[in-house]
């Protein structure tokens, strides 16, 4: 059986970019499509006794959390096309709960 998709978690930890090398290291081997899955996360307070915040900052710290998003998932097409691996990209935003 052959591999011909690849799915790498992508976020703003140091082990991401590990994970994006051995993913795009693997589909170029295997001439395999990986696509990178990043989740844009809505605040969740615990504290507040599982209430969301109020939906005028909850669009600031989105469109924050986009832009700085937007700096990762290009290196990322960047360090696939180098490597001449298809990158699809997904981004997700949501509530973690």
């Amino acid at each position: 059986m052959a591999i011909k998709d690849l799915l790498v978690h992508l976020d703003e930890t140091p082990a991401s970019a590990t994970r994006l090398q051995a993913a795009l290291a693997l589909a170029a081997a295997c001439g395999a499509q990986a696509s990178a899955l990043y989740l844009v996360a809505e605040p969740f307070l615990p504290g507040m006794g599982g209430r969301h915040l109020p939906a005028e900052l909850l669009r600031e710290h989105l469109a924050h959390a986009e832009a700085e998003v937007e700096t990762l998932l290009k290196a990322a097409r960047s360090e696939a096309d180098r490597q001449g691996v298809t990158l699809e990209i997904i981004r997700e935003s949501g509530p973690l709960d």
